[in-house]
């Protein structure tokens, strides 16, 4: 299991106070079941940004936001991939 944490910079278009309940910042964890977390994330109050999904480089993934306003990017390694797999896999568009 790891972590990880992930600023973005703030956009002035995005001003307003909704822009400032959000936080910059993208939480990341890996956990051993992902479905039943973002599950019990949405149970207990937090908003589904992304639905769980299985990802090119080899996990599944999805994104909440908790009730504070912090995103929380949720995973579980399926395979090992090497950068080779997933520059294989990888859609054009990235």
């Amino acid at each position: 299991m790891g972590a990880c944490c992930s600023a973005r910079r703030s956009l002035p278009e995005r001003a307003g106070a909704a822009h400032h309940r959000r936080s910059p910042v993208l939480l990341c964890i890996e956990v051993g079941d992902v479905d039943a977390l973002y599950a019990g994330a949405l149970a207990a109050g937090a908003a589904g940004e992304m639905p769980v999904e299985e990802m090119f480089r080899g996990e599944r993934y999805a994104v909440v936001r908790d009730p504070f306003g912090r995103r929380w990017a949720i995973s579980t390694a399926r395979e090992p991939l090497t950068p080779e797999d997933i520059a294989r896999r990888s859609p054009p568009s990235v």
